[in-house]
């Protein structure tokens, strides 16, 4: 209970104590039962934030491991993976960034592949001719310098 205790004094000389009392229950009234509601409802409010944010983590756990698997695809030589751009922003640029290191990547291979079938090419029309050049001007003695061959 509420307990308060007020002097009183008047000119003709009163001097009282004016006490008042106020029972728990009608000073608290419903505020156990609200308290109660209010918990319920902040435990809710958790529970349904924490099950949107299961479902975003998932959704973009999904989108890496896509990309992961593909990206490992390619490492292992398997060149002709792509990744579907995603609806996130920077999962979307990350896929076509992928999808443009892979194509330049095919490119270079190609590249390197046409180059080797000419050096090929080119090795077993010397060893037809002797040796010599098939142009027939002479073949330069070999150099210590190294060769850069860009794909």
């Amino acid at each position: 209970a509420l307990v308060r205790v007020d002097p009183y004094r008047d000119a003709q000389g009163l001097d009282w104590r004016i006490v008042v009392v106020i029972p728990e229950s009608e000073l608290y009234g419903n505020l156990r039962q609200e308290a109660i509601g209010q918990l319920l409802v902040s435990l809710v409010a958790i529970l349904v934030s924490g099950g949107v944010a299961l479902v975003v983590v998932e959704f973009v756990i999904r989108h890496l491991d896509r990309l992961v698997r593909s990206s490992d695809a390619m490492a292992d030589g398997d060149l002709s993976q792509s990744v579907e751009p995603g609806r996130i922003r920077e999962m979307a640029r990350l896929a076509e960034s992928f999808n443009a290191l892979a194509i330049r990547l095919r490119r270079s291979f190609a590249t390197l592949r046409q180059r080797n079938r000419e050096l090929g090419r080119m090795a077993s029309q010397q060893r037809c001719s002797g040796g010599q050049p098939h142009d027939g001007t002479e073949q330069n003695a070999p150099s210590n310098r190294s060769h850069r061959h860009d794909p």
